[in-house]
């Protein structure tokens, strides 16, 4: 029971952000986002860069990713067949650490939800 409500709040969830990000999609809203400036050159500017594009460089900030696609069989001499369909999505967070030896660090964690279709039944 505790599972099936965990499941059904979880697809909940990710249907919500799907269809905030279509909306958004076609509504043509644009989001302006500075970059800081980062030397690649350095092994710290190498990594806030990796840290900027993995999540964000403000400590606590959740960052929210979304995917979908198919999945198929691949027999030599057969037709490709459609195994399953998925939807995705992944929640990121990252934190500053710094390490007396080591220097500027950053530590992820991420959470990730992945739905599939059945093809011959066509839910999820």
């Amino acid at each position: 029971m505790k599972l099936k409500l965990l499941l059904t709040l979880s697809l909940s969830a990710c249907l919500f952000t799907i269809q905030a990000q279509k909306k958004a999609k076609k509504g043509g809203v644009l989001t302006v986002v500075s970059m800081p400036d980062l030397d690649i050159n350095t092994p710290e500017g190498a990594l806030k860069a990796n840290r900027k594009i993995q999540a964000s460089l403000k400590d606590g900030e959740n960052c929210w990713y979304y995917w979908e696609g198919n999945v198929f069989s691949r027999v030599p001499g057969e037709k490709d067949r459609l195994l399953f369909t998925y939807i995705a999505m992944n929640v990121r967070n990252t934190k500053t650490v710094i390490d007396s030896v080591k220097g500027y660090g950053y530590r992820q964690v991420t959470k990730e939800n992945l739905l599939y279709m059945d093809p011959k039944q066509n839910k999820f």
